[in-house]
C-alpha cells in the first residue's frame, strides 16, 4: 500500500516558492517546542516556505516551458527585504485552522506574485494568488478549531528579523499520508539591479 494520498500520473503538483534563510527556518521551527499542543501538526524545518504562486497539478510536458518563464520572470526581478513580523492564527476572518509566521512585505512579493501569474497564464493556471496580500509561511495546521483555544502563542526569538531575497524555487509537493513532502525542481536568481 502507497502512502501517497494523490497520484496524477504524469502530472507534477506544483509552486513557485521564495527560499528561507536555515537561522530563520531553525528559529521558527523551534515554534513546536515552546506551544506542544495536542491536534497541532507542525511542519518540519525543511518544509518551510513562502509561497509565491501556486501553480497546481500541471503536466510533465510542459514543465520545461514553464521553468523557462519563471526563469525570465526572475532574472528580471530585484532583490528585495522581508522580515519577520508575528505568529497568528489563520486564515483571516474565519475559524483558526493554522498557525501562520507572517512578514511585512513592501509590496515587492505580491508584485512577484503578479508578475510570475502574469507570465505563467498562457498555460491555463487557476489564479491562486493570496487576495489579502499577507505573506506568510505555514507553521502549523489542526483541523478543529477549538484547538486554537488551547494555543497562546507566544512569539519566537528571531535576532535577525529581515532577510534578503534573492530567488525563487519551482517546487513540487507530493501529497502524502504523513503530510506534504517537497522538492526543489529549478533554482531561479534574481539578476535585477536595486536603484
Amino acid at each position: 500500500m502507497t502512502d501517497v494520498i494523490q497520484n496524477e500520473g504524469m502530472r507534477k503538483r506544483l509552486f513557485i516558492a521564495i527560499p528561507l534563510p536555515e537561522y530563520l527556518k531553525a528559529a521558527l521551527a523551534e515554534c513546536e517546542i515552546h506551544h506542544p499542543i495536542p491536534g497541532l501538526r507542525w511542519i518540519g524545518a525543511e518544509n518551510l516556505h513562502i509561497t509565491v504562486l501556486f501553480l497546481g497539478y500541471t503536466d510533465e510536458e510542459i514543465l520545461p516551458r514553464v521553468e523557462e518563464k519563471a526563469r525570465i520572470v526572475c532574472s528580471g526581478a530585484q532583490p528585495f527585504s522581508l522580515a519577520f513580523e508575528r505568529l497568528c492564527f489563520a486564515p483571516p476572518g474565519r475559524p483558526a485552522r493554522m498557525i501562520w509566521a507572517v512578514f511585512l512585505d513592501g509590496g515587492e512579493c505580491k508584485d512577484l506574485s503578479q508578475t510570475m501569474h502574469n507570465a505563467l497564464r498562457e498555460f491555463g493556471f487557476p489564479d491562486t494568488r493570496n487576495k489579502e496580500s499577507i505573506v506568510h509561511i505555514t507553521l502549523a495546521r489542526f483541523r478543529e478549531p477549538s484547538v486554537a483555544r488551547a494555543v497562546k502563542l507566544q512569539q519566537p526569538e528571531i535576532q535577525k528579523r529581515a532577510f534578503e531575497v534573492t530567488s525563487c524555487q519551482l517546487m513540487e509537493s507530493k501529497l502524502m499520508r504523513s503530510g506534504a513532502e517537497y522538492k526543489v525542481i529549478a533554482r531561479f536568481a534574481f539578476e535585477g539591479e536595486r536603484g
